[in-house]
């Protein structure tokens, strides 16, 4: 608590609130490797049926592929969860003032995350409900899976790249200075000029 309170106070003074940057690029890495392993899941979640050998069963491969799509939607959520953590050292953020977070890329961000998210969990449904219900490992028979996985492909570069634009966005100085934000406080000087006019 009294943590919170100190913030508040040196933000108020006109401290500069600057997260060490280390602590900026370690949150920003950590948000390349969740999105990274997004990626490497995707590509191959969705092919691995369809180069299913003999040997393995397709009761593993379900297994398999149950373990992979539950492994997705964590670093999705891993993603927004590095995102937030970089939010919440902005001093806009940290004293309430919301407003330039809900127009441009970050906005777009939003709107692409839930959508992406949804279309993997489309996507991984259909595909989950192929093998372990119809026992069919070829998934791109069906032509709504197609369409579906056509899509989520599409969205997938798009929320990647607003993901890492907005976290780079967050990096710069404006966001950690009280005089971006909230306009200084007229002098005496200034308020005696304005008496007389």
């Amino acid at each position: 608590m009294d943590h919170l309170h100190n913030t508040f106070k040196a933000a108020m003074d006109n401290k500069i609130i600057r997260p060490e940057k280390r602590w900026f690029y370690i949150k920003f890495a950590l948000m390349m490797a969740f999105i990274c392993f997004d990626v490497v899941l995707n590509s191959k979640i969705e092919f691995e049926a369809l180069t299913l050998d003999g040997e393995t069963s397709l009761e593993k491969l379900s297994q398999h592929q149950l373990l992979l799509f539950g492994w997705t939607i964590v670093f999705q959520f891993s993603v927004a969860a590095a995102f937030f953590l970089i939010l919440c050292s902005t001093f806009p953020f940290q004293v309430g003032l919301l407003f330039p977070f809900q127009e441009g890329i970050f906005k777009w961000l939003l709107v692409l995350q839930l959508v992406y998210m949804i279309l993997s969990c489309i996507v991984g449904g259909i595909r989950l409900n192929k093998i372990l219900v119809s026992n069919d490992t070829n998934v791109f028979r069906s032509w709504v899976y197609k369409t579906a996985s056509a899509v989520h492909k599409l969205v997938a570069p798009c929320y990647y790249a607003a993901s890492l634009r907005s976290a780079l966005s967050l990096g710069h100085k404006k966001y950690y200075t009280r005089d971006e934000w909230i306009p200084a406080a007229p002098t005496q000087q200034t308020q005696q000029q304005s008496d007389v006019l």
